[in-house]
């Protein structure tokens, strides 16, 4: 296993657009990482496809240029380290919502009215106003952003272009899976739409052997989460669809992959991820799933060593599964 590890796997880079309609929106793109000269040990037909995390703000070029850094961690190392080919899937983003007028107005006013009554910050507080404007602006020029059904509209549309053989060929066994926001997007779309993964005409050859979350936010329970529901979607938390407890997981092996520390050990943020909750979740529902805890934190762990070490290991777990359930 080491030296597979230190072998660096030359690769392209390929961008498609997965929408039917022909869209050319940027966040309704792919990027498939493929290896130029990938595993020989039979597992070359392996592909691993992973939704991108974003915060829910999706991938706009602005923002995808602050997160790309180390979205592309994940995809870089399973394919340049591991020789498996990725595909990274990004989707529609939501966006601060527009504050009303009154709000604006109130905010400016606050602002001036501190930087009047406490002159030492008065060029603090004048920049401090045209933030606040301009952020206004920003917003009323983007417009009212995706909701979560758009979100998963759009990598439901992803998956259907991936199994169709569009982006690999159609006889390639797909490891389906998320990081961050990426997971909670997915792992909501395959709770409530049960009905996503079957095969359809137009997909046939593309089989799904397993399920692949990293870092990935699983529940919406931390009541922490609210202002940021509120501001990108208008809801509540408990009002937002979410994997844990709810819906029907696919029974397809599982592995979820968690940080020791995924929030520096903040207790109140650690909870959204929930990975043992959803583990022995899944389990008590008999569907086959496997749990690892590694060393690392939720912003450093795509392009870690011991993420490389631990998808070394346990992504054959897959295809080994798969191969046990058909000869029994």
């Amino acid at each position: 296993m080491k030296n597979k590890i230190n072998t660096l796997f030359q690769y392209e880079v390929q961008r498609m657009q997965y929408k039917q309609d022909g869209s050319r929106n940027f966040e309704q793109s792919l990027d498939v990482y493929k290896p130029q000269n990938g595993r020989k040990d039979g597992k070359e037909a392996v592909v691993v496809v992973l939704v991108l995390g974003s915060g829910w703000l999706g991938h706009v070029p602005l923002f995808y240029q602050v997160f790309n850094w180390w979205n592309a961690g994940g995809p870089q190392t399973i394919c340049s380290k591991l020789g498996y080919t990725c595909i990274s899937v990004r989707h529609s983003g939501g966006f601060f919502r527009l504050p009303r007028i009154f709000d604006l107005t109130t905010t400016l006013a606050a602002v001036f009215f501190s930087a009047f009554m406490y002159k030492k910050y008065s060029v603090i507080g004048l920049i401090s106003a045209v933030g606040v404007a301009l952020t206004w602006l920003l917003l009323a020029y983007q417009g009212p952003g995706a909701s979560l059904e758009d979100m998963m509209d759009d990598v439901a549309d992803a998956l259907e272009f991936v199994r169709s053989g569009k982006a690999v060929p159609s006889n390639s066994r797909l490891i389906i899976g998320g990081y961050s926001s990426g997971a909670h997007v997915l792992a909501t779309l395959l709770h409530h739409r049960p009905g996503i993964l079957e095969a359809s005409s137009n997909c046939q050859g593309a089989e799904i052997i397993g399920i692949l979350y990293l870092s990935g936010v699983l529940s919406l329970k931390a009541s922490i989460l609210n202002l940021l529901t509120l501001a990108l979607f208008g809801k509540y938390t408990k009002d937002m669809p979410q994997p844990y407890q709810q819906g029907t997981p696919p029974n397809i092996p599982h592995l979820l992959v968690a940080c020791e520390n995924e929030t520096f050990g903040i207790p109140i943020l650690d909870d959204t991820f929930c990975v043992v909750p959803y583990y022995d979740w899944l389990s008590s529902l008999k569907i086959p799933v496997t749990y690892k805890l590694v060393p690392s934190d939720h912003w450093n762990i795509l392009a870690s060593r011991v993420l490389t070490e631990t998808l070394e290991e346990e992504l054959l777990w897959f295809t080994e599964y798969k191969s046990v359930k058909k000869s029994s």
